[in-house]
């Protein structure tokens, strides 16, 4: 009832949950937003304005709470470098002109304020907190970045327009501006931010759509989650094993699925991209949903599926092998995040848990179909698997690698049972089936960037020179100046504004445009990045001409694209225009925000990819990742081809082509041994990691107390920790000695270069007397890093101008650094940045040089990952050794235990040998000696008590032999005395009577004889001689005896439906019986009695019940009746019952005693039907 109870009470909770979600996805699914008016519109967006308010209102009052906690220290001048942040500086002005400061200034603008009082300035798109503490104390830090702030991360709603404006003056409060194109349904809202004091407007502009987009998302985000739950909860109350549940758990796991596909669908990020795909795929966890679904559909259908073959596993595992191969080629083809190195991010873990689960799937499949056979039938089916592996390495050599280990696994399965070594290689084969896919495929994905992608893009550097040429001649034409003006002299040089128009500004191109008059002097320019080299021309165009040019800069050839035109008034020649563009290769490798175009694929970002180019003479043009190839001449004999060579003991693989007179080698490292090795180590892991996963129900049963309670186990495990600790520690201390290494090298290598800088700045100081901006542009050439000076603290030039417009460079060195080379006389200042090392040195005429290294360059990146395999590597080698060390001392501690075990056990079964290899350890010989002392003690014993035995054996023998003679005399003697009455009373003779009775004493005579001889025979007390007999026959005899003696007594027989044919000893069933009958006669003697016999038979046991209603046995005498000297009666020897008990145990059956005081005695015997003779 209990259990009926629980049954109804969880279904009754399951139903109501289902209805429940069920009522919750109707009404989500039903409900349709409202009409979203204008006004329900903008009370929403109101909402949003509030929290975007409160958000920049806390940014104001931190740094309102900042100035106020500087402004003491530095009024009272306590305050060092060392106390600000990153772009915050405190300043004393004078008549807008800085006087002194303490940090670094970025940018400052005077304005006039109260004390107290603060303002927002703004450069660029950077815009600045600035506070007044004192008559000439400002306070100045970064606020925020008009592009990416707290404001921007606070709306609510995707607006297709989000336009934050900024005013250099607060501005009148006009409320909002909401207003609403009916024609382009189209919403604009415009309000200023209170909490800026009005200098920040924010503008929105967007459709009813961008509301109803919102509300959908939430709103299906809603119903698969519900979906999902609603799903969950029908699987679970379906658990029973029937066929209708089983498809009830079927279409709910369905229905899981499909939630999961579509919910991921709608909020996880795109990842994979399926160009022809019919369906809906945009993310990898889509597939690894839709494979479980597959496998777990699968595993409900495999009980309806019962066919057993292994040819039918043959053909099952490679065809879904197959199957599986495409399925992953497609899949590494199509995504779009790196997996060439282990990363744990959700996207690789989700990939490679996809690969792992794909492999399984073959595996599975053939475990399901195979048919287990010995050995040697197995062969041909491992044969023809080989044939098809020498077919996969003929047709399909990208896939042998991953096909070989899996082949491997499923061979073994062939060969037999599952065995411990099958088990433990099936994680280890499938880790480097995976790994082996994504190593292959990430270097494919390398090879076909480099040949499809950069080689195109180096093959039209010089026409995309052109363009840009073109494109500044473009904006140049569009001006509605004429030419001829540009040579007045008077005229404001408007050269700058038309360059920042063009495609040279957006991508950050080294160009120039100079005005050159007919004597060759320069009359206007602009420049960025380069300046004016001059060019011998023979040609005069009046029209603009564009071509490639070979120039010499910094006494370095380079290639420029020219355009000019040669400008006439009234046939008078004025001079010509010339628009200069560097065609180098950061003309088309980086893009407007520094990312280079070797990196721009995300799947190869870290790939480490290099190049370089020659001109025709093989001199070496470009070479930014100071490449030191060996044997160079003779990877140019090949075009278009892949070649290998090594640079600095690393190996690289090369692609080489030809690029009209030039020649370009485009490379990448390969993976070191140890790279690939440290790999396999970490998807090893996560496979064991899954596989624990989906074996945890295993887990949990597994008696993990007992097993750990193991001295043996806990001598392992010690070992193994021991050995797992030492080899964390060793490399800990190795990688961040390492480390400190690498960046001692660095950092060794940056004052190298710093060194060298400043020699040649010293130089040029010598010859020129002052730094210029073309002297900026040739150290950034041969330095090949950013650099920029400073005089007396403030920026003069730099060679990357982009730095000032993005406020990444002070344009007031940091107070901290001028200090300690000023005051200090220190001549170089190393300064760690978030993302560089700036090196800052000081010179003669008050120059201060900062040169910018990357602070995590490619090639350091790199050197640490390869030490970090190494250690990885090493760390799992590490293991491996310490793990075999604990398995042998744990064996060679646990060895003389194991042999003391041994020991005890033979002791056990009577042998009392000594243990002859005494162990050398004084406590384990010791532990020995004792042992051996303890064997002569019981030896010596033994012989003390045998003597006492033998006596003890001598009375209970007489006492067997007096209860077998004893029982049979009573019957004897009250028979004689019928036939003693019966003779005497010659006229009453009853012939059958007197027969039955001679007979019944000629049998007992009989058994009488047969004990005694077999009390002569003590060492066959305990054989059987079994014989066929019916128990029913048996007892029916032995009844028919006691019925004629014991006429007062009744006696009742309740047989089985069919006679009990057994196999046993006859005589001893038929003692055993007899015993058990006397004892109960003799209970109920002197009392109307009762004796009920009953047989069963239960399997291959016969139970046989004797119940009288006799005086019965007291618990405390129950207790004692199994020892052989207890008896309640006078006469009695208290072996009666243990001879049953033994001669039922010989049968391997047993006796149970049921009875209490007064209320009659049960004796149940049971026995095997069916003995062997011994």
């Amino acid at each position: 009832m209990e259990t009926l109870l629980s049954t109804r009470l969880k279904n009754i909770i399951f139903g109501a949950l289902s209805a429940m979600l069920a009522g919750a996805i109707l009404l989500i699914a039903i409900f349709i937003p409202g009409s979203w008016s204008p006004a329900k519109i903008q009370s929403r967006v109101e909402k949003n304005y509030e929290r975007m308010e409160t958000v920049l209102a806390e940014e104001v009052k931190k740094c309102v709470l900042r100035s106020e906690t500087l402004r003491g220290p530095f009024l009272a001048g306590t305050l060092t470098a060392g106390d600000l942040n990153k772009k915050e500086a405190l300043i004393l002005e004078k008549n807008g002109i800085i006087t002194d400061y303490i940090g670094e200034i970025y940018f400052f603008k005077p304005v006039n304020l109260s004390q107290g009082e603060w303002r927002l300035i703004k450069k660029n798109q950077d815009v600045f907190f600035l506070r007044r503490l004192g008559p000439r104390a400002f306070y100045v830090s970064f606020f925020m970045d008009m592009r990416a702030n707290p404001i921007l991360g606070n709306k609510d709603y995707p607006y297709p327009v989000f336009d934050l404006k900024y005013s250099n003056a607060p501005l009148a409060d006009g409320g909002s501006d909401f207003s609403y194109d009916q024609a382009q349904d189209r919403f604009y809202y415009t309000r200023l931010l209170k909490p800026s004091q009005n200098q920040l407007i924010l503008t929105l502009v967007f459709s009813r759509a961008t509301f109803v987009k919102q509300a959908l998302h939430t709103k299906k985000s809603l119903i698969y989650g519900l979906l999902f739950l609603l799903f969950l909860t029908v699987f679970l109350a379906f658990a029973q094993a029937r066929l209708f549940h089983s498809l009830v758990r079927l279409v709910a796991l369905a229905g899981m699925s499909f939630s999961l596909w579509w919910g991921i669908t709608w909020l996880a990020e795109k990842n994979i991209y399926f160009p022809h795909g019919f369906l809906a795929v945009s993310s990898i966890f889509q597939l690894l949903v839709l494979l479980i679904f597959l496998l777990a559909a699968c595993w409900f259908c495999r009980k309806y599926i019962r066919l057993k073959s292994n040819t039918v596993a043959l053909i099952a595992f490679n065809g879904l092998a197959l199957a599986v191969f495409y399925a992953a080629d497609r899949v590494l083809r199509n995504v779009n995040f790196p997996f060439g190195d282990f990363a744990l991010n959700p996207d690789y873990l989700g990939l490679l848990a996809l690969l792992s689960v794909l492999h399984f799937v073959p595996l599975l499949a053939a475990a399901h179909f195979l048919k287990a056979a010995d050995w040697r039938h197995s062969w041909p089916f491992i044969g023809l698997q080989a044939l098809l592996l020498f077919l996969c390495a003929t047709f399909a050599p990208l896939a042998i690698f991953s096909f070989f280990p899996i082949a491997l696994i499923f061979a073994g399965m062939l060969l037999g049972p599952r065995r411990f070594w099958l088990r433990a290689t099936v994680p280890l084969l499938l880790a480097f089936a995976v790994g082996n896919w994504l190593a292959q495929y990430s270097q494919l994905e390398k090879q076909t960037f480099i040949r499809e992608n950069l080689k195109t893009i180096f093959s039209s550097q010089n026409h995309y020179a052109k363009l840009v040429a073109r494109e500044i001649v473009y904006e140049l034409n569009s001006r509605q100046t004429p030419f001829s003006a540009q040579f007045d002299k008077n005229k404001r040089n408007e050269l700058a504004e038309c360059w920042k128009n063009t495609l040279a500004a957006r991508e950050s191109i080294a160009s120039g445009i100079y005005v050159v008059d007919a004597g060759g002097n320069m009359l206007h320019s602009f420049s960025h990045q380069i300046p004016y080299i001059q060019l011998n021309k023979e040609n005069i165009f009046p029209f603009w001409h564009v071509e490639n040019v070979e120039a010499i800069l910094f006494g370095k050839k380079v290639s420029l694209a020219v355009a000019t035109i040669n400008v006439f008034q009234r046939e008078r020649y004025l001079g010509y225009i010339m628009v200069q563009v560097l065609n180098s290769a950061d003309l088309i490798l980086k893009s407007r925000d520094q990312v280079s175009l070797l990196t721009l694929d995300r799947k190869i970002r870290d790939a480490g990819i290099g190049y370089i180019k020659l001109d025709e003479n093989r001199r070496i043009l470009e070479n930014p990742a100071n490449i030191n190839a060996e044997n160079l001449d003779g990877l140019l004999k090949y075009n278009d081809a892949w070649v290998g060579f090594s640079a600095m003991d690393i190996d690289y693989s090369g692609y080489v082509f030809n690029n009209d007179t030039e020649a370009v080698i485009i490379f990448f490292p390969k993976n070191t041994f140890f790279k690939s090795f440290s790999e396999y180590i970490k998807i090893l892991i996560f496979l064991l990691l899954l596989l624990a996963f989906f074996n945890s129900r295993a887990f949990k049963k597994f008696p993990w107390r007992s097993f750990f309670g193991s001295f043996s186990v806990k001598v392992f495990a010690i070992l193994v920790l021991l050995s797992i600790l030492t080899a964390a520690v060793f490399t800990l201390f190795a990688l961040n000695f390492n480390f400190l290494s690498l960046e001692t090298q660095r950092d060794q290598a940056i004052f190298d270069r710093g060194r060298s800088a400043l020699n040649i700045i010293n130089n040029l100081l010598d010859e020129s007397g002052e730094i210029t901006q073309n002297h900026m542009f040739l150290l950034e050439k041969i330095l090949e890093n950013n650099i920029s000076v400073y005089e007396n603290g403030i920026l003069l030039f730099t060679s990357d101008h982009r730095k000032i417009i993005r406020s990444q460079l002070p344009i007031y060195l940091n107070s901290g650094i001028r200090a300690i080379l000023q005051q200090n006389n220190q001549q170089f200042q190393l300064q760690k940045e978030e993302k560089f090392l700036d090196l800052y040195f000081k010179t003669s005429g008050n120059y201060i040089f900062d040169i910018e290294f990357p602070f995590n360059s490619a090639d350091l990146l790199r050197a640490r990952a390869y030490y970090i395999d190494f250690m990885v590597t090493v760390f799992f080698v590490l293991i491996v050794i310490g793990m075999a060390a604990a398995f042998f001392f744990r064996n060679k501690i646990l060895a003389p235990i194991h042999r003391l075990n041994r020991g005890m056990a033979d002791v056990q079964q009577g042998n009392l040998r000594p243990l002859a290899e005494i162990p050398v350890e004084t406590e384990l010989r010791e532990l020995y000696q004792g042992f051996n002392s303890m064997l002569e003690g019981i030896q010596e014993q033994k012989k003390n008590v045998s003597e006492i035995s033998k006596m003890k054996t001598l009375v209970q023998l007489g006492r067997r032999v007096a209860h077998e003679v004893k029982n049979p005399l009573t019957p004897i003697r009250l028979l004689a005395e019928q036939i003693l009455r019966s003779l005497q009373d010659r006229e009453g003779i009853d012939k059958p009577v007197l027969a039955n009775a001679i007979r019944f004493i000629i049998e007992e005579t009989e058994h009488l004889r047969r004990v005694a001889y077999g009390f002569l025979n003590l060492s066959k007390l305990d054989e059987l001689k079994t014989e066929t007999f019916t128990l029913n026959d048996l007892i029916a005899e032995a009844i028919s005896h006691m019925r004629s003696i014991y006429s007062q007594v009744r006696f009742t027989v309740d047989e089985a439906r069919a006679a009990i044919e057994v196999v046993a000893d006859r005589q001893k069933i038929k003692q055993v019986i007899d015993n058990v009958l006397t004892n109960a006669l003799e209970a109920v003697a002197g009392k109307d009695g009762e004796i009920t016999v009953s047989l069963a038979q239960e399997g291959e046991e016969v139970e046989v019940r004797i119940r009288d209603n006799g005086i019965g046995i007291s618990g405390e005498e129950l207790e004692r009746i199994a020892k052989e000297e207890f008896s309640s009666k006078d006469l009695g020897t208290g072996l009666g019952l243990v001879i049953a008990r033994r001669f039922l145990e010989l049968h391997r059956g047993s006796l149970a005693i049921h009875s209490s005081a007064d209320a009659g005695t049960t004796i149940v015997m049971r026995f095997a039907k069916h003995v062997q003779q011994t």
